[in-house]
């Protein structure tokens, strides 16, 4: 049971209510996106929990899949290299040339 604070008359005195019906009176109503997505509401905030207890057990599992991806992973021979920064500057001269055609098109419209 919590007890609650209520005014009759100028004069405070404590009114006992239980969990739930405090609940009922700390809720906010529903925002539209509740509708939308119910209970799976999409989250953006970055949960950082930092327990001393736990803070070795966490730096060996960091230090164990980091040290499984570089030993996984191997150093590129130069054909590799080459066939990569070959692609890459592919990609960018192609992205470039549609950058230009749609600011030429603008600049026509104007």
């Amino acid at each position: 049971m919590m007890i609650m604070m209520e005014e009759n008359e100028g004069a405070k005195q404590p009114q006992q209510t239980s969990l739930n019906e405090h609940k009922k009176v700390a809720s906010a109503p529903k925002p539209k996106i509740m509708e939308k997505f119910g209970k799976n509401i999409p989250s953006f905030k970055f949960k950082f929990h930092f327990d001393i207890k736990t803070l070795p057990q966490k730096l060996v599992h960091w230090y164990r899949e980091y040290r499984r991806v570089v030993l996984v992973s191997k150093k590129p021979d130069i054909d590799e290299l080459s066939d990569i920064s070959k692609v890459t500057a592919i990609g960018i001269v192609i992205i470039g040339f549609l950058g230009f055609i749609i600011q030429a098109i603008v600049q026509l419209l104007k």
